[in-house]
């Protein structure tokens, strides 16, 4: 890769229209559930918060057996199926638990009240809009930024040689990933997100009424098989495009299958009329 190449105008614009995009579905999201279904501050941020804790902190910290031994590490790696499923379980299994840990305990006085699963729903999802999209196209414009100024042969001057040929590699994936790649990824979130207000308002109902347990494998199911598709088709290398417009068919699926769990369970708070 010649340094003095730079990223494309249209790759830029891309990112930083994927970032701005990144930033203001958590946040118009937030104003929707807050503005027309009364959803409360706390469960958004909950939401986010139990995201950010089981997803971020405790499901790593549960591979770390698994980093540690390194026989079992390339068994796993070595087979796709595996490796696969290894990756969706984990993500199903602690997001699904996290949540409906959440609803048990400090959303406990609002399982009357639906609308606070969707509430919950968005702030989950929002924050894994962040910490995968938001900082990830902060990352690619800062590389932008140093690529299009001509600094990028200086830096790689000045790291090791691991360091140098990641910056390599950082910046000809810039240079040469097509824009509409970067529009795609704002489509893979959509489809998470609407399969995060999915798995919110399933697990909500497993923990509102102790006859609707089934629920929550349910949708630990429904999440390691989404995770499970998604991981094992881009290993696989298929089309961008056909992996995104197939996530987002079965992301309907999802709301489908929740919508008619709503229609089955539905309720809100009794409203008491003072005299």
């Amino acid at each position: 890769m010649n340094p003095i190449e730079k990223v494309p105008v249209s790759n830029v614009v891309a990112i930083i229209l994927t970032l701005i995009m990144g930033i203001a579905i958590p946040v118009l999201s937030f104003i929707f559930c807050r503005k027309k279904l009364n959803g409360k501050t706390k469960s958004f941020f909950v939401g986010a918060g139990v995201f950010f804790l089981f997803a971020l902190i405790l499901e790593q910290v549960a591979k770390l057996p698994f980093y540690l031994n390194e026989n079992l590490l390339n068994f796993i790696n070595q087979n796709l199926i595996i490796s696969c499923l290894f990756a969706a379980l984990y993500a199903g299994i602690f997001e699904e638990f996290g949540r409906f840990i959440a609803f048990k305990s400090l959303l406990r006085k609002d399982l009357e009240d639906d609308r606070q699963a969707f509430m919950y729903g968005a702030g989950h999802a929002g924050m894994e809009i962040i910490a995968i999209l938001v900082i990830s196209m902060i990352s690619n414009l800062y590389y932008c930024i140093v690529i299009n100024s001509g600094n990028l042969p200086s830096l790689i001057q000045k790291s090791g040689s691991a360091t140098a040929g990641a910056l390599q590699l950082i910046q000809s994936q810039l240079i040469n990933t097509k824009s509409y790649v970067f529009y795609l990824s704002i489509i893979e979130r959509l489809s998470a997100f609407l399969s995060h207000i999915a798995f919110s308002l399933i697990v909500f109902f497993a923990s509102k009424n102790k006859k609707n347990w089934f629920y929550l494998p349910i949708a630990i199911i429904l999440h390691a098989g989404l995770d499970f598709i998604s991981g094992l088709l881009s290993s696989l290398h298929y089309p961008i495009w056909a992996i995104e417009l197939f996530i987002l068919l079965l992301s309907a699926l999802n709301g489908l299958f929740a919508f008619f769990a709503w229609k089955n369970q539905h309720s809100q708070p009794k409203i008491v009329e003072v005299e």
